[in-house]
């Protein structure tokens, strides 16, 4: 199914708007680098990021604590693991997005 350009519109302005909630999003799904962070954003929002974008906010992420990396051997990459602490972010943002969206639901009692 291909997208509208609206749509289209609408997930750049959020994967730029909550960049920092997307990237700890993409880091729970599944351990990852700075390079497959970039390809998965331009991949499921047609947004492109640079490196000197993801890697000062990964860099403020893990000062907050809210992921932590570690050395792959093999290819020497940083691998971005998510934290509890990051977790907690994730899910207030998740709650607080599921309140604002009932607060525009129109209320069935009222009619």
């Amino acid at each position: 199914m291909r997208e509208n350009k609206a749509s289209s519109n609408i997930k750049q302005r959020f994967a730029r708007s909550f960049l920092d909630v997307l990237v700890l999003t993409i880091i729970k799904s599944r351990p990852t680098w700075g390079y497959r962070i970039i390809a998965d954003i331009r991949e499921n929002f047609s947004l492109k990021i640079g490196y000197g974008t993801i890697y000062p906010l990964l860099k403020s992420l893990k000062t907050k604590g809210l992921i932590k990396n570690r050395l792959k051997i093999s290819n020497r990459r940083k691998i971005y693991e998510i934290t509890p602490k990051g977790l907690e972010v994730i899910n207030s943002y998740t709650e607080l997005l599921k309140d604002q969206l009932q607060l525009l639901e129109p209320n069935s009692d009222s009619q």
